[in-house]
């Protein structure tokens, strides 16, 4: 049976649409903060295409973990700063001021935007999903692990109850204001659900209705990318390993 999402097409499909990509840009536009615990530490402001980063700019904090870069004729699109510790954060730029203030340790689930409607958009979901991933991941492997029994039973009663509460965050994330950059990139992060065994005329209804992959300003983001892996890990885990 044909696949109804091949993963080799859609590596095609990102290609052409990159090509009409338009450049949407703004004036200069300031981006701040300051990282708890990063004292001259390097920051490396990095565009985001699928997984792939590609380093900007690199500026270093003061004493007191400040920092400030101006974004001049960027393109509206998600960015990535990685630190000199392997983590990282991201955000959304859109033509606005951003300011914000987080903590070297736990940078996505401590964040907190204090400029950018945009970005408290963003985290509304993402710091919630990032406390919350940690304990889903800890309830997997217990779920891999237990024999059948109550410990079983309530462990993935408990894990049904994390992943439910994080899908409720996203959708409530989505709904703070449609139309957002913030709003359609974290549309995609929503879970793909459909009957495998229905045709592939249908699957692709389904999947152009609910994650149209239209939209070029979210080339500027690895929106698509998590969209893809995910639909591969969950219905094509061959195609996905030998990707």
């Amino acid at each position: 049976m044909q696949s109804p999402f091949c993963f080799m097409n859609m590596k095609k499909i990102l290609f052409l649409l990159i090509l009409f990509l338009p450049v949407a840009v703004f004036s200069q536009c300031v981006f701040s903060g300051k990282i708890i615990g990063y004292s001259f530490g390097r920051l490396y402001i990095c565009e985001q295409f699928g997984d792939d980063s590609k380093v900007v700019e690199t500026i270093t904090t003061n004493a007191n973990g400040e920092f400030v870069f101006n974004f001049t004729n960027q393109q509206v699109g998600l960015y990535r700063i990685h630190a000199d510790n392997k983590d990282y954060f991201d955000i959304i730029y859109s033509g606005e001021n951003i300011r914000l203030e987080t903590s070297i340790r736990n940078m996505k689930s401590s964040m907190k935007i204090l400029e950018s409607a945009e970005n408290q958009q963003l985290y509304a979901y993402v710091a919630q999903a990032e406390l919350a991933e940690y304990k889903i991941g800890i309830l997997r492997e217990l779920v891999k692990i237990y024999p059948q029994g109550e410990f079983l039973t309530a462990a993935e009663k408990e894990l049904g109850k994390e992943k439910a509460q994080v899908n409720t965050c996203l959708d409530k994330a989505i709904k703070q204001k449609n139309g957002t950059f913030a709003s359609r990139y974290l549309s995609y992060f929503r879970e793909i659900n459909f009957n495998i065994s229905e045709s592939t005329d249908k699957k692709m209804n389904f999947l152009s209705r609910n994650f149209p992959m239209n939209d070029l300003e979210l080339l500027n983001s690895n929106a698509y990318h998590h969209f893809i892996v995910s639909y591969l890990k969950k219905y094509e885990p061959s195609e996905y390993l030998n990707a």
